[in-house]
């Protein structure tokens, strides 16, 4: 396997230190681009090469563009809530990613992955599963900025030849997950539970379903787009394929931890979709697909590891 030097921009994230970790497994040079380094393991701090830096400032980014053959660009500025509450702070998002292009069109970069959402960009489903063809009618400002991100790499692309894979990506969980955020439901849910604390759900827990996919096989997914050199300019569903409803998932954590899950429910948000499924099947008719997308299933994995990591309480996944 041919050693590359990788740039992970928003790096100190739950996708960015899990895309780290799995680089850093298979030998390669990894630099990270952030404001922040403080969620990041100490024990490995010191085989990644990290650059403080802001995106609004194009010293910093030049800084962190040096030697770099592909970019994984994970930054932004706010999730589907706190977009709805500051319509006008999420344009930042569009602001930085066009500060950071022009940037990156000066440089030798082999190709840029974009972290996009496959939960949001779509909107409504007109069917299901959704696959890479269904219009794109986002219902939040976070889906909206993940569209125009997308098609600004495609004016990238179409004027400096930059090459790019968007990585529309469904509801990852897993370690390092911060449930604090309260972006994620498996590991949000399980946190409450844990806390003795009351999940407030926005909607029938029976009939909100969402597609998850485990942290482990989004990093193996995303690591191999950004390292075939055939995959280039395309847009991929990274999912599992399967709908898991906030009742199963509810059902799961009352039969590992034992108890009972204290919840309440209250009316669905405007911004949120009932049921989202995205279908993979692109990446499996691509060549070599037939082992290099290895979906398995973790609906439950990361809960059992959980009530055995209970006594010490860490539970930042």
């Amino acid at each position: 396997m041919r050693k590359n030097n990788y740039l992970i921009v928003g790096g100190n994230s739950f996708i960015g230190i899990n895309l780290a970790l799995g680089l850093l497994k298979q030998g390669q040079n990894v630099k990270v681009f952030s404001r922040h380094i403080n969620n990041f393991p100490q024990n490995i701090i010191s085989e990644v090469e990290f650059i403080k830096g802001d995106l609004e400032n194009v010293e910093d980014i030049y800084k962190a563009l040096v030697n770099i053959d592909i970019i994984i660009y994970l930054a932004a500025t706010s999730n589907v809530a706190t977009s709805i509450e500051d319509v006008f702070g999420d344009i930042n998002s569009s602001l930085f990613f066009l500060n950071f292009m022009e940037s990156v069109k000066d440089f030798r970069i082999k190709k840029i992955i974009l972290a996009s959402s496959g939960g949001t960009v779509y909107g409504e489903p007109e069917y299901l599963p959704i696959d890479e063809k269904h219009p794109l009618r986002p219902l939040s400002p976070y889906g909206i900025t993940k569209v125009s991100l997308e098609n600004y790499l495609y004016f990238y692309k179409r004027k400096y030849g930059i090459d790019y894979v968007v990585c529309r990506y469904s509801n990852p969980y897993g370690k390092y997950q911060n449930p604090l955020k309260k972006v994620g439901a498996i590991n949000c849910f399980l946190y409450q539970h844990l806390s003795n604390e009351r999940i407030h759900i926005y909607g029938n827990p029976e009939e909100i379903i969402r597609d998850y996919i485990y942290i482990d096989d989004l990093v193996e997914i995303t690591i191999q787009l950004a390292q075939l050199n055939q995959l280039k300019s395309c847009v991929y569903n990274i999912g599992s394929g399967k709908g898991l409803s906030l009742k199963r998932i509810i059902v799961e954590l009352e039969k590992i931890t034992e108890r009972k899950v204290d919840f309440i429910c209250y009316k669905q948000k405007q911004e949120n979709v009932q049921k989202i499924i995205v279908t993979t099947q692109l990446l499996q008719i691509k060549k070599q697909a037939k082992y290099m997308f290895p979906i398995r299933k973790h609906e439950k994995k990361i809960l059992q590891s959980e009530k055995e990591s209970m006594p010490n309480r860490e539970i930042l996944l």
